[in-house]
């Protein structure tokens, strides 16, 4: 079984977290990759490639990982495939759904990405991140709609919440309502409202408890793809807005409803965005797709 970041227990448990035949599929393609470069030395700088190279050279001691078997590898990748499509995804389409409604926001992320491919001649870790339009983009995005509404914790140190006289024994399993404190006025103002530029103030104050910023946790159990879907979404919404204007379709709502009782950020309806493609060399519109 090769279920999420533990196939043993998932083995020994009998738990089924996924359909079966998706599952195997995954496996079964992963295994004939690994399969694949072991005889031949094939190399890709990917994922995979960095799991067996730590099998088989070590870390920096040089000594090489045999507990980290083509299961385990299997697993790992499977895992990363799992938490890294749907929040990434969902992050993406409400970027979009966003700026669809902001024309001066998406115009103005429009000239720093083309100016960026100019001057850079690529998209890459070092060229996105130095834009830093986009990146207030991406985190008022995360705090409007954060892929992960509530976060699970178990308190591993009795505690009294400052201020008051409640106290918060040890093992108490609690939830942190990210949406909530993403949405409280008090921290945000204007919560409601799509306001990239709010993060221009922000960058040198986010920090617990003055603004619970929690798009990804925080802490040493923070999300540890955090970078790496950053850049994925940064990377993506750069080029989609650089070639394409954006215009929600006339059945799609103005404001995203959640289903209740979700742990991710689901939309109840579904969103319709139109792209019409840019000439590069210009500004105006061509075609649409």
């Amino acid at each position: 079984e090769h279920r999420m970041m533990f196939p043993r227990m998932f083995h020994l448990l009998r738990m089924k977290g996924y359909v079966s035949g998706h599952t195997n599929f995954c496996a079964d393609f992963i295994r004939e990759v690994i399969e694949h470069r072991k005889p031949t030395g094939f190399y890709r700088p990917d994922f995979v490639e960095i799991l067996m190279k730590l099998r088989n050279d070590g870390s920096d001691d040089g000594k090489p990982d045999e507990g980290l078997s083509d299961s385990l590898i299997i697993a790992q990748v499977f895992s990363f495939l799992v938490a890294g499509y749907e929040t990434t995804t969902t992050t993406l389409s409400c970027a979009l759904f966003e700026l669809a409604q902001d024309t001066q926001a998406a115009e103005k992320l429009r000239t720093e990405a083309r100016d960026t491919m100019e001057l850079c001649g690529s998209l890459n870790y070092e060229s996105v991140n130095a834009m830093e339009f986009l990146d207030r983009v991406i985190k008022e995005v995360l705090r409007k709609h954060p892929p992960v509404i509530f976060i699970p914790r178990i308190c591993t140190k009795g505690t009294n919440i400052p201020g008051t006289s409640f106290h918060i024994e040890e093992g108490t399993q609690l939830l942190i309502p990210v949406l909530a404190l993403h949405r409280d006025p008090k921290y945000f103002p204007y919560p409601e409202e799509f306001l990239p530029q709010r993060f221009a103030s922000l960058t040198n104050k986010i920090s617990l408890p003055e603004t619970p910023y929690l798009p990804f946790s925080e802490g040493p159990r923070k999300c540890i793809g955090m970078r790496f879907a950053i850049l994925e979404v940064k990377i993506a919404l750069a080029k989609i807005v650089s070639e394409f204007d954006l215009e929600l379709d006339g059945t799609s709502p103005r404001i995203i409803t959640v289903e209740e009782y979700a742990r991710t950020y689901k939309m109840k309806d579904h969103i319709k965005i139109i792209f019409k493609r840019k000439n590069y060399m210009s500004r105006d519109s061509t075609s649409k797709i």
